[in-house]
């Protein structure tokens, strides 16, 4: 018997059912998530193959980020973000996705606390993205400095590093809107400041 989706006679959603197999039908062909990769990797051939396993929370330090030259927002993983997806600000009292970030002096990782369908942890990357935790070459390089910079250490001999900050966007003519980035660091600039625990 093969797994065989039914084509919608309707706007619904299509159904899946067990058919025959027959190899001649397009109803019967799936395609699969590319393999071996670190995101589709069962935990136990992560673990055989050294891939370091989701790590504890417990031992990261919890915060929310929020933006110093502007109080009222906070950064933000929207709802069910996944691998790739735009890190994101919106005010701190609306509840629109995942606003408790983990930072890790020792891995240089902030950690979203949501995690993607497939369970794996997101962390912040360069320019404004969330990718695995896993991909250490996307997600390690992030620093606290104690005035509340959160800063993006890039590889030596790439560029100098960069800030992360808040920037102001105008949507139409009479919305403005804000987007979060990592930009090349200014130290007088209070769009780079955040206010966190860590």
């Amino acid at each position: 018997m093969c797994m065989q989706i039914n084509p919608r006679q309707s706007p619904e959603i299509p159904s899946l059912t067990w058919k025959p197999c027959d190899p001649t039908s397009l109803n019967q062909r799936w395609a699969w998530p590319p393999y071996p990769s670190l995101r589709y990797l069962p935990e136990e051939e992560r673990r055989r193959r050294g891939k370091r396993g989701d790590q504890s929370h417990h031992e990261w330090e919890a915060s929310v980020v929020r933006s110093k030259l502007f109080p009222s927002l906070c950064l933000d993983a929207r709802r069910h973000p996944d691998h790739g997806s735009r890190l994101g600000i919106s005010p701190c009292s609306q509840s629109t996705g995942s606003k408790k970030f983990f930072y890790t002096r020792k891995a240089a990782q902030i950690a979203v606390d949501v995690k993607t369908i497939g369970g794996d942890s997101l962390c912040l990357s360069y320019p404004n993205r969330l990718y695995i935790c896993d991909e250490t070459d996307k997600t390690v390089g992030v620093v606290v400095e104690h005035g509340q910079r959160i800063v993006w250490r890039h590889q030596k001999g790439t560029m100098g590093d960069s800030c992360l900050a808040v920037m102001a966007t105008q949507s139409s003519p009479t919305v403005l809107q804000h987007e979060v980035r990592f930009v090349t660091c200014h130290p007088d600039s209070h769009a780079q400041l955040w206010i966190t625990d860590w």
